[in-house]
């Protein structure tokens, strides 16, 4: 009944956080909704984008407490934000792509893994996960697009894939095999995507 109640209030709280991002896509008048719409569809032009996001929301079903799972999405939405300003501003290093298929790589390993972790590392790792995967998409913005329109549409995006993460981390962690299954199909994913 407790889990029941926690879940209920994590889904909630999720939601409505994810239901205001997309105000900020009119903040600035003028610019229409070109930019929101193309932020909405760029984490789902990239299979590293969808697996990756999606693989985070299951380690962060993973945490004890529904209070640690929502410290999780909202630290990879505060790196996706932080690395998309970063990639905007011309600030992004050389192999951002091959550090984004790494950090997909090292999800599929903590999967594998499977064990508990305390809440300061999960927010670290998932910060500096989503830093690189906001840098991408800040360093493929559309020309003549709003940045907070765009920011806007791939944090609405991103939030979505992360809640179907956690939603399916929900049948994943019932079983440490599952677990590790999925995590192995994370690891093999972005293995073969680094060319391994």
């Amino acid at each position: 009944m407790k889990q029941d109640h926690e879940r209920k209030i994590m889904y909630a709280t999720v939601c409505a956080v994810i239901s205001l991002l997309p105000g900020f896509a009119f903040a600035h008048p003028g610019h229409g909704g070109g930019g929101f719409l193309e932020g909405l569809a760029h984490p789902f032009t990239g299979l590293d984008h969808v697996v990756g996001m999606t693989s985070m929301g299951i380690w962060a079903s993973l945490a004890a407490s529904v209070r640690q799972r929502i410290g999780v999405l909202m630290a990879f939405l505060s790196g996706m934000l932080m690395g998309a300003s970063m990639g905007v501003l011309g600030m992004a290093p050389d192999g951002v792509e091959s550090t984004l298929m790494a950090s997909v790589l090292a999800t599929g390993t903590l999967l594998l893994w499977a064990k508990p972790f305390p809440m300061l590392v999960r927010v670290c790792v998932a910060t500096s996960f989503a830093l690189w995967h906001g840098l991408a998409h800040g360093l493929e913005i559309p020309l003549r697009t709003s940045p907070s329109s765009y920011f806007s549409g791939f944090l609405l995006a991103t939030g979505f894939l992360l809640c179907f993460g956690v939603l399916l981390g929900q049948w994943v962690r019932r079983s440490e095999t599952r677990t590790r299954w999925v995590g192995l199909g994370v690891f093999a994913f972005a293995w073969v995507g680094m060319g391994g």
